[in-house]
């Protein structure tokens, strides 16, 4: 498809996806020509001019808008995207890969369905050091005092199984979950849905059955709207 296609189909989608800004971002884009466009080794700068300056979204207002991850030409972990606004208008937009090389081509695109998986742990005093250390095992110290949380995971669900995801984290941090149950702790693991209209996570029972018996609390969420 032709760049300029594979764009609108970007920038539409991220519009959408913001129903404040909407009419007035539709407006600015229907305007729009493109002053500048810059490729590099994983990714891309789109430079835009507004035509339809009266559907400014109001002088100062700077945002970074974007939701959604896109599979193109069906790279490994997919393709980000962020709709730039400066001063109220639409200024450019940009997309990367994650350390893939960008296609001379786009042959085709799809929005990609992923979950973002973490866990918590509240009510601990202090984690041993050699929980802190490796990258893998790290845990994050929170805002609040003994709160840790551990890196999230991004779970493609084309490629790969939340479920597995989840045993694999309960038995990464393992020792850091009996922790802090030994404190009178508590454990809980979070997975986010991307897209916001993604179909709806269904776990096995006998997932639920695992973290009911480890007496980790689960919350299943889609994607915030911003």
């Amino acid at each position: 498809m032709k760049f300029e296609e594979f764009e609108s189909i970007i920038i539409r989608d991220i519009i959408e996806q913001y129903p404040q800004y909407k009419q007035k971002l539709l407006a600015q884009f229907e305007s729009v020509t493109v002053q500048k466009r810059e490729r590099f080794a994983s990714g891309f700068y789109t430079d835009y001019a507004v035509g339809a300056t009266d559907q400014t979204l109001g002088e100062g207002v700077d945002l970074q808008l974007g939701e959604n991850q896109w599979n193109i030409n069906d790279l490994e972990c997919g393709s980000d995207y962020i709709l730039w606004i400066e001063n109220g208008l639409i200024h450019s937009l940009e997309g990367f890969s994650y350390q893939e090389p960008w296609p001379d081509e786009i042959l085709w695109c799809e929005k990609m369905s992923y979950s973002i998986v973490s866990m918590q742990f509240c009510g601990v005093g202090q984690l041993e050091d050699d929980l802190m250390s490796s990258p893998r095992k790290a845990c994050i110290p929170a805002a609040r005092e003994g709160v840790y949380n551990t890196p999230s995971c991004l779970v493609y669900e084309a490629k790969q199984s939340v479920e597995d995801e989840v045993y694999n984290m309960c038995r990464t941090y393992e020792k850091v979950i009996a922790q802090t149950k030994a404190q009178g702790g508590r454990v809980h693991l979070y997975i986010t849905q991307h897209p916001k209209d993604a179909s709806e996570l269904v776990l096995p029972d006998r997932l639920l059955q695992f973290l009911a018996e480890q007496e980790i609390f689960l919350s299943v969420n889609k994607g915030k709207a911003n």
